[in-house]
């Protein structure tokens, strides 16, 4: 191994460390709510989320653990450490559906998926030096280019005729009920990953033909109030060009804190609220973030779940590990007779709640997600895998391979969204994308197969 390209973290024993503490703190954790025990474990978060911050930051001023940090603490310890205590029916905690006495043991669990994300993150860390970063080879003509763009612009006016911005537009605001064509949830099943790819294309290759078309295809995206697939590409476009024209990490943070008030005003806008007063409401501040906060309500149903019946084997994950195959979630459901609604953990979540085919959808949380799946075994395993494949295939695409590079930007675009859904929430997309990318490179994978490198 290149010594001027990388050099092996040493770090990694103070994570293990704060893994011990918190499978300590986990199994000794009270089946009672615990103010004093929550906020211990909220500091121990904060000390391990701040360690692979400072070890990482050299690395990348904005990336994957940034988004992915922000997003796990948003949705895991601001309602037991800091709303609980003063209004334990805030929003969406008001519907119930487990019992308080888990929210402290469900909160050392989150410490325990955190502290094995930390130890995967740094196990075979590598730093690579700022001047050597490279984007990998992609073999694509301005023809081929302009094919891509093309298809991407006749998947946005199909969407737009099947009623995909009226659908968004009412789901968002409320006012009327939303329905889709089944036409427009396939095109858009498959818009959502060609944006995405079209975006990765952009970062690879000069010019602003694609930017363009995917900003107007956004803007016109955040006026009907949907904020999913813009979050995705502008995470993308924002961690790649600050990796790209070293950014300090001062000018990232002021873009981060730009998105974010954005994307609030967006969040109150599309649901017809005034904006929070703090005046009013001593938590009103936590309003801008409620979208994150209340799948914490979802940790602590499920947890209450697994203690009193059983973890399910896999099936609540199935809707999301069989999404790539199209129709396929459809065929298992029919074929083996499984509810459709009990393929997703959000889906379960909300029919134990408020029945089969409400409409109010309840969300879930990744860590709960995984434990309701594949229990506390599944927690560690996964969150394990999830920070040692986001550092090798970080450090891969640095050194030119281009499957590296998409499978760390597709996960990085799902950084956010998926510590408030399944562990499994980027999996379509990652495989549409290598998909897509091998197709309009097949050239270049030919030579990759008779050849060891380039």
């Amino acid at each position: 191994m290149n010594k001027r390209a990388c050099l092996i973290n040493k770090k990694c024993g103070l994570h293990l460390f704060f893994l011990l503490i918190s499978l300590g703190m986990y199994f000794g954790s009270p089946m009672k709510y615990s103010q004093v025990y929550c906020v211990v474990l909220f500091l121990l978060f904060v000390s391990n989320a701040f360690l692979l911050y400072v070890q990482d930051r050299k690395n990348e001023p904005l990336g994957f653990n940034i988004l992915f940090t922000i997003s796990f603490f948003l949705v895991s310890y601001i309602y037991p450490v800091f709303i609980y205590p003063i209004m334990p029916n805030y929003s969406m905690f008001t519907y119930g559906g487990f019992s308080s006495d888990v929210i402290t043991r469900a909160t050392a669990l989150v410490n325990v998926a955190y502290a094995v994300y930390s130890v995967g993150y740094t196990r075979n860390f590598l730093a690579v030096n700022l001047g050597e970063r490279v984007t990998p080879v992609y073999l694509i003509s301005t023809k081929q280019n302009d094919r891509i763009v093309t298809l991407e612009i006749v998947l946005f006016v199909l969407i737009v005729i099947t009623g995909g911005l009226e659908f968004f537009s009412d789901t968002y605001s409320g006012e009327a009920e939303a329905n889709a064509s089944a036409l427009f949830r396939f095109i858009y099943t498959f818009f959502l990953s060609f944006t995405l790819f079209c975006c990765l294309v952009d970062c690879t290759m000069k010019g602003f033909k694609n930017s363009i078309v995917i900003c107007f295809i956004i803007l016109l995206l955040l006026g009907t109030g949907t904020r999913t697939l813009p979050l995705c590409i502008m995470s993308v476009y924002l961690c790649y060009y600050s990796l790209r024209y070293h950014l300090s990490i001062q000018k990232v943070f002021v873009a981060l804190f730009v998105a974010f008030v954005f994307l609030s005003l967006i969040g109150h806008w599309r649901g017809g609220e005034e904006l929070p007063n703090t005046s009013d409401n001593e938590l009103a501040l936590f309003d801008y973030v409620r979208d994150f906060i209340i799948c914490n309500r979802n940790l602590y149903a499920i947890y209450d779940h697994v203690n009193n019946e059983s973890i399910t084997y896999g099936i609540s994950s199935l809707s999301y590990i069989l999404a790539p195959i199209p129709f396929l979630q459809s065929f298992v459901s029919f074929l083996f007779g499984i509810p459709t609604y009990s393929m997703k953990s959000e889906s379960l979540t909300s029919n134990w709640v408020l029945g089969e085919g409400n409409p109010l959808g309840m969300g879930t949380h990744i860590v709960g997600d995984i434990y309701l799946s594949f229990g506390f075994i599944g927690v560690l395993f996964l969150f394990y895998f999830l920070g040692k494949i986001v550092t090798s295939s970080r450090m891969k695409s640095r050194m030119g391979s281009q499957s590296a590079f998409i499978i760390y930007y597709i996960l990085l675009s799902g950084a956010i969204f998926m510590c408030r859904g399944s562990f499994f929430y980027s999996l379509k997309n990652l495989i549409w994308v290598l998909l897509f990318w091998n197709i309009c490179n097949y050239k270049y994978v030919q030579n990759q197969a008779s050849h060891k490198f380039i």
